[in-house]
């Protein structure tokens, strides 16, 4: 676990340093649109894991878990941070630590129904600690649901 939080670390500050370098310029949306883009086929990764796929290319269990939690850190970092920019030039001043501290809530309470549901999702698919057999589907279906912000993408007007 320490290892895994080292690498969310890290990936977040690599994150940082990729908006600050090449995306700090680019339109909200159009980086939504990218990262979520490029976010699926991470996603669906663990596919390969389930198949044990990253054996036959040599990728140990433990390596290739690692990757995969650093890409999507680091491409939920870059999504983020263009929000947090948004809400600091449209906020009133003096407030933004207020509309910062209410952002990662409203950012928290998701993960927290994300999770609610992921969990639904697996109970009712019949996945438990001894049975897997419908742990692909359920990876398939998590990685379409990420599609589900890009229909509300028009309604960001900044």
């Amino acid at each position: 676990m320490g290892s895994l939080r080292l690498t969310y670390g890290i990936a977040g500050v690599i994150g940082i340093i990729m908006y600050r370098t090449i995306l700090k310029r680019m339109p909200f949306r159009k980086i939504l649109l990218w990262t979520t883009l490029i976010s699926i086929p991470i996603y669906i990764l663990p596919l390969m894991l389930v198949t044990r796929l990253n054996l036959e290319f040599g990728i140990s269990n433990r390596v290739f878990a690692l990757s995969g939690g650093f890409l999507i850190e680091a491409i939920a970092e870059i999504q983020l941070l263009p929000l947090l920019v948004m809400a600091t030039r449209l906020c009133p001043k003096g407030l933004e630590g207020s509309v910062y501290a209410v952002m990662m809530s409203i950012r928290s309470l998701g993960m927290g129904v994300s999770k609610v549901l992921s969990a639904l999702l697996a109970y009712s698919l019949g996945i438990t600690a001894y049975n897997f057999s419908n742990l692909g589907l359920l990876i398939w279906i998590s990685a379409m649901f990420l599609l589900l912000p890009l229909l509300f993408l028009n309604m960001v007007s900044y």
